[in-house]
């Protein structure tokens, strides 16, 4: 199961489901956008992003075209499901872009940032 996270509630409500009451064993991965900590803190335990180190810090830190998803901040939903998540893939928006092309000219999908995320996770 592939699912972008933005305060947590559909990955971890499926990823709980999925993991419990599946008769089959399930793989979650939380598809994330650049500039987010979901990745790190999935991968490595620590809600940190490289362009936020020491003496780095702007107003804004990465742009970004994907809209909710990715945060720099634990929510309590994240925090109830994190234990079902098995690993996190980061994508950029150049990989989201190319992807929402790919599947407006060849599968006719018209989709938007955040499933372009999902489908390139998808494919890695």
């Amino acid at each position: 199961f592939i699912a972008g996270c933005g305060t947590g509630g559909t990955i971890t409500g499926v990823a709980k489901f999925l993991k419990e009451r599946a008769k089959i064993p399930c793989h979650v991965v939380l598809a994330d956008p650049q500039g987010s900590g979901f990745y790190n803190r999935v991968n490595y335990g620590v809600m940190y992003d490289y362009v936020e180190k020491e003496g780095t810090r702007r107003r804004h830190q990465v742009d970004t075209i994907v809209e909710g998803i990715g945060l720099n901040r634990i929510t309590h939903n994240f925090h109830m499901g994190e234990k079902f998540i098995d690993e996190s893939i980061r994508v950029n928006d150049n990989q989201a872009i190319r992807m929402a092309k790919y599947l407006s000219v060849n599968d006719g999908l018209f989709v938007g940032s955040s499933t372009a995320i999902n489908a390139v996770a998808a494919i890695q």
